[in-house]
């Protein structure tokens, strides 16, 4: 290795500076300013040298965990114009070294006063190009959105990085990662400082975020960062006009919930619960998204939510307030009507009481509907007497136990629900 980069001396400096942990006295120790002038004039000579540049990278990094020593090599040698030319001049052929550069622009971006002196365009273009080229590698995607969003927490940055990158893609790759506890943390971090400009929460919302988080707490983190973190983002995020609609969609209520069970801090505690009260559920209630879809009348939602399902939904059920998907869509039925027929086809249960309280014209379609229903139960038990040989009494006794959802499949649903 001494000889690929020249001289083993330089590898002396190198161990020397990154082997003690950073602390801010050692600027005050002209030993340890002249070493870390020996890395600068080393990444100005070597430019075209990868191996220096990386091991470079690497020490700026370890010694900018340091807030003032970040601040000293930004603001005073200017340190980080050298790592985004290295990684400029190699990130095409080495990920090794957009992840050590990426590495010292993140240490250096954590101080508030270094992100100005960041030339904006130039950086977000290289993280973003660099992500894209390593989207598989997760210690590259990690340190490189671990960037912008530091870059974020600087309302021009957070606007350029909003401009300059293609969110859709950026949640994708994101996505594709949302199993990998580091890459889920820095990100859901990313979406928290993001989502701070209500625009950009808005614009974030609409392009799938809440899916994403959705997907990262599919994954049971044990970790109070990761915790903070998305819950700070799903916090944010709830100025947005689709919030409680993406976050019934992607079921966040019951994944709060659970994470609630293994949160021991009462400040994210408390952001759980504001967020489940603007999703729609009182601070002392517990429910379920089904049931939040039926309350709001996201039908087109519910559908997909038990499509998606393998097991067989029962359209009676109740959530653990003792009330039913039926319930909540008559607490509002003249906002709700098709929310209550698409529940009824599908065969929850309603009290004849019930049932007449309901606006006469929605009880018309409803004794249509079951018209319909049963004409296709009557359809199917014709369809298993005729291609088995069975009996009318044994077909009509299959096709009977056959729920309402599962005897009307796609097709059927769809004509008789929206036909």
């Amino acid at each position: 290795m001494a000889s690929a980069i020249g001289s083993s001396s330089f590898i002396e400096v190198v161990r020397d500076l990154t082997k003690v942990q950073s602390d801010a006295a050692r600027l005050q120790d002209p030993a340890f300013l002249r070493k870390l002038n020996i890395i600068v004039r080393r990444m100005e000579k070597d430019r075209d040298n990868l191996k220096v540049q990386q091991h470079c990278c690497n020490c700026l990094s370890n010694l900018c965990m340091n807030a003032e020593i970040a601040l000293f090599v930004v603001k005073q040698l200017k340190a980080h114009k050298l790592v985004l030319r290295a990684v400029q001049n190699f990130y095409k052929d080495d990920w090794r070294i957009c992840w050590l550069g990426a590495s010292a622009v993140w240490n250096m971006s954590r101080i508030d006063a270094c992100i100005p002196l960041f030339p904006a365009r130039e950086t977000i273009q290289l993280l973003w190009c660099v992500a894209r080229k390593y989207r598989t590698i997760p210690c590259v995607v990690n340190t490189a959105f671990g960037c912008l969003s530091n870059l974020s927490l600087n309302v021009e940055y957070k606007r350029k990085v909003v401009s300059m990158v293609n969110i859709e893609r950026l949640f994708d790759i994101i996505d594709n990662h949302s199993d990998h506890l580091p890459v889920a943390t820095t990100c859901a971090g990313l979406f928290a400082n993001l989502a701070v400009d209500d625009s950009i929460a808005d614009k974030c919302t609409e392009l799938g975020v809440i899916g994403v988080i959705s997907h990262m707490l599919d994954h049971d983190f044990d970790d109070q960062i990761f915790s903070r973190n998305v819950v700070t983002a799903l916090s944010n995020l709830m100025t947005s006009p689709l919030y409680r609609q993406e976050c019934i969609r992607f079921r966040i209520a019951e994944k709060l919930y659970q994470l609630k069970e293994t949160t021991r801090s009462w400040a994210i505690i408390s952001l759980m619960l504001n967020c489940l009260v603007t999703i729609g559920v009182p601070v002392t209630d517990q429910t379920t998204s089904y049931h939040l879809a039926a309350k709001y009348g996201f039908t087109d939602i519910l559908r997909k939510m038990i499509n998606e399902q393998d097991e067989e939904i029962d359209f009676s059920m109740t959530d653990p307030m003792g009330i039913s998907l039926l319930g909540y869509a008559r607490q509002n039925p003249n906002v709700n009507e098709a929310m209550i027929y698409y529940l009824l086809m599908n065969g929850a249960t309603i009290e004849a009481n019930e049932l007449e309280e309901l606006p006469m014209m929605l009880k018309l379609k409803i004794d249509d509907g079951y018209a319909k229903v049963a004409g296709v139960r009557k359809r199917h038990i014709q369809a298993v007497h005729t291609s088995t040989g069975l009996n009318y009494d044994l077909s009509t006794f299959i096709v009977k136990n056959l729920s309402n959802h599962a005897l009307l499949g796609q097709e059927l649903q769809n004509e008789i629900l929206i036909g």
